[in-house]
């Protein structure tokens, strides 16, 4: 039963990258609720597959449904493996994103600056997903007015990008293109 659990999680996944979160949803839900029913939410696989059900619904746009989710999803991962886990941290962030998909804006900014405290903390301010996070925040904390807290974020983050990178990717250019809107936001180019 695990196996094809495992399985099915794979296909959901390759469905929602597909661009299928409807069909990969209706998967997660399945297994989630086998798993759930067998194992409990204090069981690591079971909210693995709560949190790509959550993921479906958010790429679905079903944003309230989404939050619940990964709301449940985190107060069982604080339990069961702490606040420091990558997983929990995941999820954090992931409730950042959609509470800034639903227009809750300094809802959000809290999320992000939680994940990213503790990213840095554990992590070191160079870390990928450390700077993800921060890009992250800054492009939320110009959705607040604070302009120019995001342009310095934005500033550091786009330096380690170009700098540990050999070609400009797509996450660069996103900090790059974040950044002229904060400028333009303030009403300065430089």
């Amino acid at each position: 039963a695990q196996a094809m659990a495992r399985l099915q999680y794979r296909l959901a996944e390759s469905l929602l990258h597909l661009g299928f979160a409807d069909q990969a949803e209706r998967i997660a839900k399945t297994i989630q609720e086998r798993s759930q029913e067998v194992a409990g939410l204090e069981n690591r696989e079971v909210l693995q597959y709560m949190n790509l059900r959550a993921s479906c619904l958010q790429s679905a746009g079903e944003f309230e449904q989404a939050l619940k989710l990964y709301e449940q999803v985190l107060e069982n991962r604080r339990r069961l493996l702490g606040m420091s886990h990558t997983e929990t941290l995941a999820t954090i962030n992931s409730i950042g994103i959609v509470l800034r998909s639903l227009g809750k804006h300094r809802e959000a900014v809290v999320q992000f600056e939680q994940s990213l405290a503790l990213r840095r903390e554990l992590f070191g301010d160079e870390d990928l997903k450390t700077i993800a996070a921060q890009n992250n925040l800054a492009l939320t904390l110009i959705d607040v007015d604070q302009v120019d807290r995001a342009i310095s974020i934005l500033e550091k983050v786009i330096e380690v990008r170009v700098r540990d990178s050999s070609k400009l990717n797509p996450d660069t250019r996103t900090s790059m293109t974040a950044l002229a809107g904060a400028y333009l936001a303030k009403g300065q180019f430089e």
